[in-house]
C-alpha cells in the first residue's frame, strides 16, 4: 500500500516524551585483551544441524546471527563512519519473531545481543484490538502501520489511534535496543554513534523517527543505493531489497569469507568431514603421544625410585624400634605379629573398651520414647562399674483419683524396662536396681548400678 501517515486514512482504526539523551557508563580501556563470546544450547543446534540435513546437504558452518551483521555492514552507507574510524554504528534487524542488535566498529563486531520482539507481536496486538485474524492483522500491519513521533507527528485522529495501539510494543522494544547500546557503551567503551535498520519491521512507517528519538542518536534505514551494493546487481534487479534480506547476505559473506568469527560448530558439533585434516597431522600427532609415553614412563621410574628408597628408610627404622622392643630386629610383617599375638593386653597402653563405648551401648540399648518416658539426670562410669540416675514421667493426664498409685506404677514399669534394656550387652554382667522415689514437679527417679567386665 501506498497510503500513508502523509495522506488518507489507516484502513482500520481504535505523544510520548522524548527520553532522555543516551548517556551509558562507558569502560575504561582494557589492560589486556578483550574477549567477544557466543553461545547455544547443544540440543537446540542439533535440532538446527538436523533439519538443514533433512532439506539439503550437511552446513559445514553455525554462525551467530546476531555477530553476523559486521559483513553487511560493510556496504552499507549508514555504516561509513565507523570504517573511516568514527563511532560504532549499530546495525539493527527488527525481524519477525526476534530483534537483532550488532555494533560494528572499525569493520569488526564488538557486540551483539538477541532480543526476543518482533514484528510479529505488532500483528497480534492489530488482531487483539480490531478482532482481525493474523493474515488481516499481518496484511493492515503492512498497508497502515505506524508510529508517531516528534520529527512524524500523527496527521488525524485516525493515525495517532493506530500510533496508540502499536506503541505498547514498539515501546518496549526501544527500551531494550537501549540498554543494549548502553551494555556496550559499559562493557566495551564504544558509544554507538548511529544505527541503521534493516529487517521487515525497518519498513514500519515512522519507525526510524521513532527510534532516533528514543536512542537519541541517528538512526537511519536502507537507502536504495544499498539494494545493489550488499546484494549485487543480479539480485537487485530481481526485485531482491537488501533490508529484508540482510540477515541471509550477511550470514552468506561471513560462511563464504573462509574466515568465519563466531562458528559454532566445534567438539562435538564439528562436521565429520572436519576429521579428514588429521590424516595430515598424523606424523606429527604419534610423535607428541610417542614425546608423552616417554615422559609418562620417566616419569613412573621416577615415582617408583623414590618409593624403594622410602622403603628402605622404613624398614631400617623398623629394625632398629623392634630390637628395642623385642630384643631382636624384626620385619615389618613379624612385628605386627609379635605386637597381635605374643603381646598381652597389658602390654598396651591403649584401652580396648572406654567410657565412651560404655556410654555408646548405654545410648543404644535405652528403651525407645514410645516405651517409656525416661530422663538421665546424672550418669557415672567408672573402672568395672556404671551409675545412672533416671528419672520417669508418666504420659497423658488421669484424675486426681488413683494419680498416686499410676505415677507410682508409671514408675516400676519405666524401671523394668530400663533394668531389662540394660541387661542386654555382653558385657554389661549384673544390674542392681534401687529405690523409687518422687520427683519434684512430678515424675519417679530411681538408679541402676551396672556391673561391667568391659576392658
Amino acid at each position: 500500500g501506498e497510503a500513508g501517515a502523509s495522506g488518507g486514512e489507516p484502513s482500520f482504526v481504535a505523544g510520548r516524551s522524548a527520553a532522555k539523551p543516551l548517556q551509558a557508563r562507558v569502560a575504561a580501556p582494557p589492560a589486556g585483551m578483550r574477549v567477544l563470546a557466543c553461545a547455544m544450547r547443544t540440543q537446540r543446534a542439533r535440532e538446527v544441524l538436523d533439519l538443514c540435513r533433512q532439506h539439503g546437504p550437511e552446513p559445514r558452518g553455525l554462525l551467530a546471527a546476531p555477530l553476523s551483521y559486521m559483513r553487511v555492514a560493510d556496504r552499507l552507507g549508514a555504516c561509513q563512519p565507523s570504517r573511516s574510524g568514527g563511532p560504532p554504528v549499530a546495525v539493527i534487524d527488527l525481524g519477525h519473531g526476534r530483534t537483532n542488535v550488532c555494533v560494528v566498529k572499525d569493520g569488526r563486531a564488538v557486540y551483539g545481543r538477541k532480543i526476543a520482539r518482533g514484528g510479529r507481536d505488532l500483528t497480534q496486538i492489530i488482531a487483539r484490538k480490531w478482532g482481525l485474524g493474523y493474515d488481516d492483522a499481518e496484511q493492515a500491519k503492512h498497508q497502515d502501520g505506524f508510529v508517531a513521533s516528534a520529527a512524524e507527528p500523527a496527521p488525524s485522529e485516525a493515525w495517532q489511534q493506530v500510533h496508540d495501539v502499536l506503541v505498547k510494543e514498539v515501546e518496549p522494544l526501544a527500551r531494550d535496543i537501549r540498554k543494549t547500546l548502553t551494555a556496550c557503551a559499559a562493557k566495551t567503551g564504544g558509544q554507538v554513534g548511529a544505527a541503521v535498520l534493516v529487517g521487515g519491521g525497518s519498513r514500519l512507517r515512522g519507525i526510524a523517527s521513532f527510534l532516533a528519538e528514543r536512542l537519541q542518536i541517528e538512526v537511519s534505514t536502507v537507502a536504495a543505493a544499498d539494494h545493489q551494493e550488499v546484494l549485487g546487481a543480479r539480485l537487485a534487479h530481481m526485485g531482491a531489497a537488501a533490508d529484508t534480506m540482510a540477515l541471509a547476505a550477511a550470514v552468506a559473506f561471513e560462511g563464504g569469507s573462509g574466515r568465519t568469527s563466531f562458528d559454532l560448530r566445534q567438539g562435538e558439533l564439528a562436521p565429520r568431514t572436519d576429521l579428514s585434516f588429521l590424516r595430515s597431522k598424523l606424523p606429527h600427532l604419534a610423535t607428541a603421544a610417542l614425546v608423552l609415553l616417554a615422559f609418562a614412563l620417566t616419569n613412573a621410574y621416577a615415582a617408583y625410585y623414590k618409593h624403594r628408597e622410602e622403603a628402605k628408610i622404613l624398614a631400617e627404622r623398623v629394625a632398629v624400634e623392634t630390637t628395642e622392643l623385642a630384643g631382636e630386629p624384626l620385619e615389618a610383617g613379624a612385628a605386627i605379629r609379635w605386637l597381635t599375638e605374643e603381646a598381652t593386653p597389658a602390654d598396651s597402653p591403649i584401652p580396648r573398651h572406654t567410657a565412651y563405648d560404655e556410654l555408646l551401648l548405654i545410648n543404644e540399648h535405652m528403651p525407645s520414647p514410645e516405651e517409656a518416658a525416661l530422663e538421665i539426670r546424672d550418669l557415672a562410669i567408672e573402672p568395672g562399674e556404671i551409675r545412672v540416675d533416671v528419672m520417669s514421667r508418666r504420659r497423658g493426664a488421669e484424675d486426681d483419683d488413683g494419680a498416686g498409685s499410676a505415677e507410682e506404677a508409671a514408675g516400676v514399669e519405666a524401671r523394668s524396662r530400663m533394668q531389662e534394656a540394660m541387661e542386654t550387652p555382653d558385657c554389661f554382667d549384673e544390674v542392681e536396681r534401687g529405690d523409687i522415689s518422687s520427683a519434684a514437679g512430678g515424675g519417679q527417679e530411681f538408679s541402676l548400678t551396672i556391673e561391667t567386665s568391659c576392658r
